[in-house]
């Protein structure tokens, strides 16, 4: 089945976006945003994907995510600076409904594309892995930075990464279930093939497991 993904370019780096509903895929996910990030020096392309965690739905993704783009600096900031107040904001947010709503919860994983570089922020239970060198590895939030963004009291760890990508690499950001489907030795496999073939891949372990959305970047 052809993949139907969304694509952006920035400098040598491209994204295919992938998104998974009702068995079948569509156009554009809902659970993804991108942003021409002008407030960073150096400037580049940010990508944001809220995955919802417990019984929070695409309603409370789509809340997150507004969250967290109106909280991004409209003046000069680094990275992790703009990133981690803008995941900051949007928990405080997710936690403002009081005690009687339903508390919203997600992980966020933020992709920023730079030239040849890729700087990855993930909050709560994100997953990501990286084919560097042909070898592949699960990034693992360090101790802290697992817990959901707006659930927890405390303000959410970030996970920071930073790539320089080079010809064959890959990074890959999706929903948690893929992790069940997938083992850690399976994912070099996965990802070593042309972006379209790998996303098809992905596609074929996830379809049965909608909504699903995943983010791969590669060196075009």
């Amino acid at each position: 089945m052809p993949i139907r993904s969304r694509g952006a370019a920035l400098a040598q780096l491209s994204v295919v976006s992938l998104y998974v509903a009702d068995g079948g895929v569509q156009e554009q996910s809902p659970y993804v945003e991108t942003v021409r990030a002008r407030w960073m020096a150096g400037g580049g392309e940010l990508w944001v994907m809220a995955e919802p965690v417990g019984p929070t739905d695409l309603a409370g993704a789509r809340a997150a995510l507004s969250y967290f783009m109106e909280a991004l600096p409209s003046r000069r900031a680094s990275v992790t600076s703009s990133i981690s107040a803008a995941i900051a904001a949007c928990h405080q947010r997710l936690r403002s409904g009081g005690e009687e709503e339903p508390r919203l919860a997600v992980a966020l994983s933020c992709v920023l594309l730079r030239g040849q570089k890729v700087y990855l922020a993930q909050a709560g239970p994100a997953l990501a892995y990286v084919l560097e060198a042909g070898e592949a590895r699960r990034l693992k939030p360090t101790l802290g930075h697992v817990h959901a963004v707006g659930v927890a009291a405390a303000r959410p760890g970030v996970s920071f990464h930073h790539q320089e990508m080079e010809e064959g690499d890959r990074v890959l950001v999706a929903f948690g279930v893929l992790d069940e489907m997938l083992p850690v030795e399976g994912v070099a496999s996965l990802l070593r093939p042309v972006p379209s073939e790998a996303m098809r891949k992905v596609y074929l372990l996830a379809h049965d497991r909608a909504p699903f959305s995943a983010l791969l970047v590669y060196l075009s």
